[in-house]
């Protein structure tokens, strides 16, 4: 709003230009009575008017006092014109830019405003002949979800590595590996049931949980194994394997999430999609980890080529004796 003052009025009246600046600031920003010294540090004591909502024809209609005891309104003295500008104007390689920021309210989720605006802005940028860029978190977002994305093959292949050297099997390790899935669909039922989007730091909880998933699978897996060197059947290794486990791994995923549970009730809109992506992540691959893989570790052991090397370490035993 540009406010022009008309100064012969103002001269009649027996007013100044800072008299009327002073009813502006009253009604608008706050009038400063004095300056106090709070801890060595100038503060200044102003008097605000909460009552007015500083729109335009609140500020507008504002009485003034005159000298000799009357009141004017505002508008009286000055000249006001709505004036649409833009909030930020620059010149980027030749042309001019305009940069609109916004914040969006408590509880949303700016991807999903922005998707949701996209189609209508793009329509209006074509219409226009103007080019329409995105930024703010929705670039920072997509850059860091591609930073992730490419660091992702990385972390698998060292994950697989070690588990290589853990087993000397691929076979043993691709089911560890298999397990990874389990875990990563409880992560967007979590997310749905809470109402929480799926955005980068959902992302950040599922590699994560490629880490914490795992080790339910490896336990399980090197007990069985050292079940079966003991002589044990292989059925009931993997039961004894399975009792073993079970309680340190139910132990193990329930204080995990509640060392998680103040993160879901954090003020950060950061911590709560981290916090129920870990969480939806462990119940579903405790649950369904203790029930499919041993399932599958039975039939992937009682296979010819994990019998053949047991029975060539006993004849050599044998050989030996």
């Amino acid at each position: 709003m540009n406010l022009e003052a008309q100064q012969l009025t103002l001269s009649a009246l027996g007013l100044a230009r800072s008299d009327i600046a002073e009813y502006i600031a009253w009604r608008s920003s706050g009038l400063k009575v004095t300056t106090l010294d709070y801890n060595f540090e100038p503060i200044d004591l102003m008097i605000v008017d909460t009552t007015s909502n500083q729109s335009s024809t609140d500020i507008l209609n504002t009485q003034i006092m005159l000298p000799n005891q009357l009141s004017i309104p505002l508008f009286a003295v000055l000249n006001a014109e709505v004036i649409g500008t833009p909030p930020f104007i620059e010149r980027r390689d030749g042309k001019f830019v305009m940069s609109i920021k916004a914040d969006v309210a408590m509880g949303s989720d700016e991807e999903e405003i922005l998707e949701a605006l996209q189609p209508a802005l793009l329509t209006i940028a074509q219409q226009h002949h103007v080019t329409l860029m995105f930024g703010g978190e929705l670039k920072e977002s997509e850059q860091a979800n591609g930073a992730l994305l490419q660091t992702l093959p990385f972390g698998v292949a060292l994950l697989f590595g070690a588990l290589m050297l853990q087993f000397n099997s691929y076979r043993l390790a691709i089911l560890v590996m298999f397990t990874i899935p389990l875990g990563v669909v409880g992560a967007p039922a979590m997310l749905s049931i809470v109402g929480v989007p799926f955005g980068f730091m959902s992302i950040l909880g599922v590699l994560a949980l490629m880490g914490i998933v795992v080790n339910s699978a490896i336990l399980l897996i090197e007990h069985t194994l050292e079940y079966l060197n003991q002589g044990t059947e292989l059925s009931q290794a993997i039961c004894l394997s399975v009792q073993t486990r079970l309680r340190p791994v139910i132990v193990t995923t329930l204080t995990t999430i509640v060392g998680m549970l103040p993160l879901t009730s954090s003020a950060s809109p950061l911590w709560p999609p981290f916090a129920f992506t870990v969480i939806g992540g462990l119940l579903t691959s405790t649950l369904l980890t203790m029930l499919i893989l041993p399932l599958i570790l039975k039939f992937l052991l009682s296979s010819k080529r994990f019998q053949k090397p047991l029975l060539e370490t006993e004849n050599m035993e044998i050989l030996i004796q």
